[in-house]
């Protein structure tokens, strides 16, 4: 288990994979052998080795992150903000779907897709 960083939250267990930076949540509450785990992490690419090419390849990603910021509001509190006066701009259900289907036929080899869906609010 030394390829993993654990933390504990909320009754659960976060394991991150020091091979590739996967991450899996898993609840405390299923009691898992050593044996279980290593069947999840298998199935989850916990332990696939990043292949390093110098040509970009769609097809080497397995897991793609999508993190879609709904909105462009936000308190404007942050003394370090680059933006001194920022558009009310918003992007719709139907837009969120739309980007959301162009990046999964992007990567069809993906065997996995985790939407973010971030919205600032004021």
């Amino acid at each position: 288990m030394n390829d993993y960083i654990t933390y504990e939250l909320n009754n659960h267990t976060i394991y991150i994979s020091r091979i590739n930076g996967n991450q899996i949540i898993l609840p405390n509450s299923l009691n898992l052998t050593n044996n279980d785990l290593k069947r999840i992490f298998i199935k989850n690419h916990m332990d696939d080795e990043i292949p390093t090419q110098s040509i970009y390849k769609k097809e080497l990603f397995k897991t793609i992150y999508i993190s879609l910021h709904a909105s462009s509001k936000c308190n404007m509190k942050c003394k370090y903000c680059f933006m001194q006066e920022r558009p009310d701009v918003n992007i719709t259900i139907d837009e969120a779907k739309c980007f959301i289907d162009f990046i999964i036929s992007e990567f069809p080899k993906a065997e996995k897709f985790i939407v973010d869906p971030n919205q600032f609010t004021s």
